[in-house]
């Protein structure tokens, strides 16, 4: 039976998580055929044991080693006989009617993949808001060049985007040398060599944010930045020329990152690397900039401190009396 849809889902010690998220895909109500294969990241908690008795139906990979998402995703693309490839976290849930937006939208469209609306869930402090995620084309030049600045993707989980698996055949599978931010790095591929995004707008996901071992966490930062940078040479070497139009110059998006990481650093209570990329930006021709953004980082640090004394100091003393 030939298969419309391949559904990858990579995991690492949330069996519980990964049954809600199982839930949500038998859920779906959509009209095509579809496959589920989960690819184990070497969890310790029985996460294959599991899937295997409880889910006989789904395609298991079980990887010896912890290999990160990128690399558990391409192993997943292999196994895959779908005419489209759909990713899905599994912290994450996709509402019932998914799959059908994501398949209709793509349908009878050429060199294109498709990205539906989000929900975001912040389970420490269970806010949530929606977004379209559609690019930010007032302040971006296109697509290629929000997507180029480290903070500002428009893209925030793979769990809402569904890509035609030819175009793995064409460029590739993900980038496996680098644990972060391999999502951004395959989209900046994709429109970089001329495909195009299909964006369904509506908000057909749950996108699980704020869990302590999400790669964001601000003690990957460093490993983050570095990849970021590699990532802009390596546009620029390979597609630069040909969407000279669509992009600034590469030593204005470099200047744009070092201040968004220098921030980032700085509320997350790393000043010398902090002090590193306000420097970096500084000395890449923008020191005028470089000293407001810091000036401003750093009022934001100081709110923070400001508000963590505050709710120790209420602490002190609600347990005092």
């Amino acid at each position: 039976m030939s298969v419309d849809v391949s559904i990858i889902i990579p995991t690492y010690n949330r069996i519980s998580m990964l049954k809600e998220a199982l839930k949500s895909v038998y859920a779906q109500e959509y009209s095509g055929t579809y496959e589920v294969i989960v690819v184990d990241d070497a969890s310790h908690d029985s996460t294959s044991e599991i899937i295997a008795r409880d889910y006989p139906d789904i395609h298991l990979i079980s990887l010896q080693e912890n290999v990160g998402h990128g690399s558990a995703r391409n192993h997943g693309i292999k196994s895959a006989k779908g005419k489209y490839i759909a990713f899905l976290d599994s912290d994450d849930l996709w509402k019932p009617n998914y799959l059908e937006v994501q398949a209709s939208a793509l349908a009878n469209q050429n060199r294109c993949f498709a990205v539906s609306g989000i929900e975001v869930l912040n389970l420490k402090n269970n806010q949530k808001y929606n977004s379209r995620q559609k690019p930010d084309l007032v302040n971006f030049l296109s697509p290629l060049h929000q997507l180029l600045i480290y903070t500002k993707t428009f893209i925030l989980s793979p769990s809402s985007v569904v890509i035609p698996k030819y175009i793995f055949d064409e460029i590739g599978l993900f980038e496996e040398q680098y644990r972060f931010g391999v999502d951004s790095d395959y989209y900046l591929r994709c429109l970089g060599e001329g495909y195009e995004i299909v964006f369904t707008e509506l908000v057909t996901v749950t996108y699980h944010c704020g869990l302590d071992d999400q790669l964001t966490k601000s003690k990957n930062l460093r490993a983050r930045e570095e990849f970021v940078h590699a990532r802009i040479n390596r546009f620029y070497d390979i597609y630069g020329v040909r969407n000279h139009d669509k992009v600034p110059a590469k030593e204005i998006i470099e200047i744009e990152n070092y201040l968004n990481f220098g921030t980032q650093y700085l509320l997350g209570n790393q000043p010398f690397n902090a002090f590193r990329s306000f420097c970096s930006a500084a000395l890449r021709g923008a020191p005028l900039r470089t000293a407001n953004h810091s000036f401003f980082a750093m009022k934001l640090y100081l709110e923070k401190v400001k508000n963590y004394a505050v709710k120790f100091l209420d602490r002190q003393y609600s347990l005092k009396t």
